[in-house]
């Protein structure tokens, strides 16, 4: 199962966030997170978050257990922020804090 802070997954729908490669600093984590707290406060806010975080699961869960499978302790929480194109498809992520697990995992998305 995957976790996070937030409901199914902290969508951002916001522009100007990190490229999938760099480091993310809380200046950019505070943006992310208010983008996503007003998403979250529209009823169609909640229904996306809903459905993408089912869909998220299916879809990444197997990502997600091969990079914790390489992690040799128990690995530190973190949020995993995600920014979609129109299609659908992930355009950036946002790991914070960096963690090897949060790393494998944006670069599997």
């Amino acid at each position: 199962m995957i976790r996070t802070r937030r409901t199914a997954l902290l969508l951002v729908v916001c522009a100007g966030l990190a490229l999938p490669t760099r480091a993310t600093d809380k200046k950019q984590l505070q943006a992310a997170l208010a983008a996503v707290d007003s998403n979250l406060k529209s009823a169609e806010g909640k229904r996306y978050d809903s459905q993408f975080g089912g869909e998220f699961s299916q879809k990444f869960a197997p990502t997600v257990r091969q990079c914790k499978q390489a992690e040799s302790s128990s690995p530190p929480e973190f949020d995993l922020l995600v920014r979609l194109k129109s299609d659908g498809k992930v355009a950036e992520v946002l790991v914070y804090p960096e963690t090897t697990l949060g790393n494998c995992t944006r670069n599997g998305l």
